[in-house]
């Protein structure tokens, strides 16, 4: 899944400095692992068993992965692309 590299550095700190690292934001970060998405993207994809990986597809679920793809681009993690989606950052 991650390099080390990765691992280490998904241990992300919000606005108020407290790290977090959850299940949900690792969820959001593998999502980018085949390519950009948007967030519409990552909230309906789909395992290969049909069952969503990250889920929350609803005005206040897409907020939270918003707010995940926010922090993880604060980290440099990953980058929007002109055309408004996100991708893992090289």
């Amino acid at each position: 899944h991650y390099p080390l590299r990765r691992q280490r550095q998904m241990c992300i700190r919000d606005s108020t400095n407290r790290v977090l690292e959850t299940t949900f934001h690792r969820k959001i970060y593998e999502s980018l692992a085949d390519g950009a998405k948007t967030i519409n993207g990552i909230v309906t994809l789909k395992d290969a068993q049909g069952q969503y990986v990250v889920g929350y597809n609803n005005t206040s679920g897409r907020k939270k992965v918003k707010e995940v793809l926010t922090l993880l681009w604060r980290e440099g993690l990953i980058t929007r692309t002109n055309e408004g989606s996100w991708v893992i950052s090289q």
